[in-house]
């Protein structure tokens, strides 16, 4: 007889238990046999070269790395201090600021590596900025990824939320749009689920 516990509750416990350094685990099955996997990261502030390093990860990644501004950036680390993953939150007007560029190396993915970037950046962003409470965190994205949003606390943007986006975001969106069309893969708008955006 197998004994599955679920992922989400070791990182619940975790997440409760320890503050400064987050544990992250998964379980691999290998006949009757449970094998828990833990491994350690931690969330810090960008230095001047985790941007460069994040700069030719997006190339690689054909993402745009322009808009990478180390004010605005956070890093995640495993315990030998490797970069493992990164994202920012930037002001884009009064009304809205975008999270942009979250990435997460390939063999760290679906660790929770990416829900916690998001969380603290959402943290770091209301605390810092004095417009926080009056801005719409946005992104764009493609289709594949909106369930990971979703479980965030972001939701598919409407027409006219779209349509009220700062111009160099939505020529973004719509340049996005029709490159997406052509490779096949839907981009997509979303925008924080708060309480007063129904």
């Amino acid at each position: 007889m197998r004994t599955c516990i679920s992922p989400s509750i070791f990182q619940r416990s975790f997440y409760r238990w320890i503050w400064s350094l987050f544990w992250v685990s998964f379980l691999l099955f290998s006949g009757d046999d449970v094998v828990l996997v833990v491994f350690a990261f931690d969330i810090r502030p960008a230095t001047s070269s985790d941007v460069q390093a994040a700069r030719l990860n997006l190339l690689r990644q054909a993402m745009n790395p322009l808009s990478i501004k180390q004010e605005h950036m956070l890093v995640a680390h495993n315990e030998k201090d490797e970069v493992i993953g990164f994202g920012q939150i930037r002001p884009l007007d009064e009304t809205h600021a975008e999270l942009a560029s979250l990435f997460v190396q390939e063999n760290y993915r679906r660790r929770g590596v990416g829900g916690m970037l998001v969380e603290r950046l959402l943290e770091k962003h209301r605390q810092e900025s004095k417009t926080s409470k009056n801005q719409k965190v946005c992104l764009l994205t493609l289709q594949p990824t909106v369930p990971f949003y979703e479980a965030h606390g972001f939701r598919l943007a409407t027409k006219s939320e779209r349509e009220a986006l700062p111009k160099a975001l939505l020529l973004e969106y719509m340049a996005g749009s029709v490159l997406s069309a052509v490779l096949q893969n839907n981009i997509v708008c979303m925008i924080e689920n708060t309480e007063d955006s129904g």
